[in-house]
């Protein structure tokens, strides 16, 4: 005896027919489809975290005598670094829950990586290197997908 098939296929019935069964919303559970945009600063994101992750073993064991390559002392920086690893997965999350403040924070924290890379190098003539590259492409991609990312 065939089972009963629910779904496209065979699907009888209402088209909330799966809300009427669980009593809930229809669109909770259904997948909403993110923008270009949105899945490239949640990509970003993501790398920032690993990122500032590994910069600072990097420093903790001064890997390739990076201590050597920043003016500041390195214990700061690690202590900086660690935090701001932290506050850009709490952004990604806030990104992939669709909520406005991962945006907002993603934008501060791209605003502070792209200036403290001056500052860690100590001059305005830096060696460009990925950190700064990701902190542009996140802050002109705010900047360009503003209205889609920030709508009310």
């Amino acid at each position: 005896m065939p089972l009963p098939c629910e779904g496209p296929i065979g699907a009888t019935g209402s088209a909330d027919h799966r809300s009427e069964r669980r009593g809930t919303d229809p669109s909770i559970g259904t997948s909403t489809k993110r923008s270009p945009a949105k899945i490239l600063l949640l990509v970003l994101s993501v790398e920032k975290v690993v990122q500032h992750l590994f910069v600072t073993y990097a420093f903790a064991v001064d890997l390739g005598g990076i201590r050597d390559s920043v003016v500041i002392h390195h214990v700061p920086l690690m202590v900086v670094g660690s935090a701001v690893g932290v506050l850009f997965a709490i952004s990604a999350r806030l990104q992939f829950k669709n909520e406005r403040t991962g945006y907002v924070l993603l934008l501060g924290l791209g605003l502070f990586d792209f200036i403290s890379e001056f500052f860690a190098q100590g001059t305005l003539a830096i060696e460009v290197v990925l950190s700064i590259v990701v902190a542009t492409i996140i802050l002109l991609t705010l900047f360009f997908a503003r209205r889609s990312l920030f709508r009310a």
